[in-house]
């Protein structure tokens, strides 16, 4: 007899209809920040959804509100969901144009990162978790084949904020993003460029951080996030 995902998903792998709903929001977030998902895109109907996830409806809708509150979609009645144009999103900020601006948005991040990685300390799931760890592979997996990596070193600052649960921490970084991205271009590059082993310090950084998240201590996991940022900032000027 065949299991009604209604009823049988709370037992499912051992998750319940919540963690579900996190693993479904983590996908189809992960792919927008990717553009796997080009915004304007619609997305699959709720009945595809539970079948590709093999989940309930119910659970469907948990992850595409939050998708919602977070700003990543927009639902047009009668037509479905819809990934939201960057420009409907967020309000962009002008590209960088002094060091000065550059000195002020690491400034900004590091108050911003700082207690986004304090909270998501104490607030994240599993789901989120395994999230951060892949963030931190695939990096590592960029760092190996000698690429610059900026997408998946945003991806993992990304993942820190959702795992704090505050949707604000993440529409905070989503509004610098391309500001955000410019530094990290840069120093990344830098890092690859370097003779000294400037690509390792930076994943001992981001493994710290990790690490104090994962083991739930919210003052350990806001100063690594910290002393990275500053770290990165110094990085910059070395270079």
């Amino acid at each position: 007899m065949q299991q009604d995902p209604e009823n049988s998903e709370a037992s499912a792998g051992g998750k319940g209809s919540g963690r579900r709903s996190d693993d479904i929001y983590r996908v189809i977030a992960d792919s927008i920040d990717t553009g796997a998902i080009e915004p304007g895109a619609r997305l699959p109907s709720e009945a595809t959804l539970a079948e590709t996830h093999s989940v309930s409806r119910p659970t469907v809708r948990e992850a595409l509100a939050r998708l919602r509150e977070d700003g990543l979609i927009i639902s047009r009645q009668g037509s479905g969901a819809y990934v939201q144009q960057a420009s409907e999103r967020i309000k962009r900020i002008e590209p960088l144009a002094s060091i000065a601006d550059l000195q002020n948005c690491f400034r900004y991040r590091v108050g911003l990162e700082s207690e986004a990685a304090r909270v998501a300390a104490e607030r994240r799931s599993a789901s989120d978790l395994k999230g951060l760890r892949f963030a931190y592979e695939a990096m590592n997996v960029e760092n190996a084949r000698k690429r610059i990596g900026m997408e998946e070193d945003f991806a993992f600052h990304m993942s820190v904020a959702r795992a704090s649960g505050n949707r604000f921490f993440v529409a905070g970084l989503e509004q610098v993003r391309a500001h955000i991205a410019q530094g990290m271009t840069i120093n990344r590059t830098l890092s690859l460029e370097s003779k000294t082993p400037r690509v390792s310090k930076v994943q001992i950084e981001h493994l710290a951080i990790a690490d104090a998240i994962e083991a739930g201590d919210p003052d350990a996991a806001a100063e690594a996030m910290a002393t990275h940022l500053r770290c990165a900032l110094n990085r910059l000027f070395e270079g």
